[in-house]
């Protein structure tokens, strides 16, 4: 059986107007018979109210939200939306780490052509190629790691490096420009993540070991990330 305040006022009083011996007076008598009477009326209203109190209380306690409560709710929704978004984040991290290798990558060439005027320092940054360096000239081409551009005809082949797919796809929502209408969505997902850091701290009152535990880790987490910077 379930404690609650009607529970115990109503115990109160059954125990209260319990008959104990009855003597030979006739007030006693007279007492004994309302105190027979109240008890049968308190006990049919305990059984009667009983369920429907611990129904309204049920509903006051849900219905009483606090700013913890509001923050642990929004944690663990924003956590489920946002999961499969943090599987591309972190994917496609993982694939910026070692973009400057062959991993994940496959050779496709690349023929275009370019105005004949071109100056030699500008071929790099007109394909689009980093640490551009010419290694020789024969005649009228130029060669350079991986291809050639032909200042007579403009033509340019090289051979570059591709993401394969999706990690392509991935890495390129991850790297989106603020030129990109998209970039809006990938800044609505770094103020949620940063959110997802914040109200962490609210999934356990203040008071409970699991919180202080929990600052001892954020605390060391927080240590080995500025160390980490340091070190770069």
């Amino acid at each position: 059986m379930s404690v609650t305040p009607l529970n115990c006022l109503l115990n109160s009083f059954i125990f209260f107007l319990q008959p104990h011996s009855v003597g030979s007076s006739p007030n006693l008598e007279v007492t004994f018979y309302f105190k027979s009477i109240i008890l049968i009326f308190l006990v049919d209203l305990k059984s009667k109210y009983k369920n429907s109190y611990k129904i309204n209380l049920s509903f006051y306690m849900e219905t009483k939200k606090s700013f913890n409560h509001l923050m642990r709710v929004l944690h663990r929704h924003i956590g489920f939306f946002i999961l499969g978004f943090i599987v591309i984040y972190a994917i496609s991290g993982i694939a910026l780490i070692f973009r400057d290798s062959d991993f994940l990558k496959y050779e496709k060439k690349i023929k275009v052509t370019l105005p004949t005027d071109t100056k030699s320092s500008d071929i790099g940054s007109s394909l689009k190629i980093r640490d551009f360096k010419i290694l020789e000239t024969q005649g009228d081409v130029i060669y350079f790691k991986d291809g050639s551009f032909n200042t007579s005809t403009g033509e340019a082949e090289y051979t570059t490096k591709e993401l394969i797919f999706p990690i392509n796809k991935l890495v390129s929502l991850h790297k989106i420009p603020s030129k990109n209408p998209l970039h809006w969505f990938s800044l609505a997902i770094g103020i949620l993540l940063f959110f997802m850091a914040v109200s962490s701290f609210w999934m356990f009152t203040t008071r409970s070991k699991q919180f202080r535990k929990g600052m001892y880790t954020a605390l060391a987490g927080i240590v080995f990330a500025v160390i980490l910077l340091l070190l770069i």
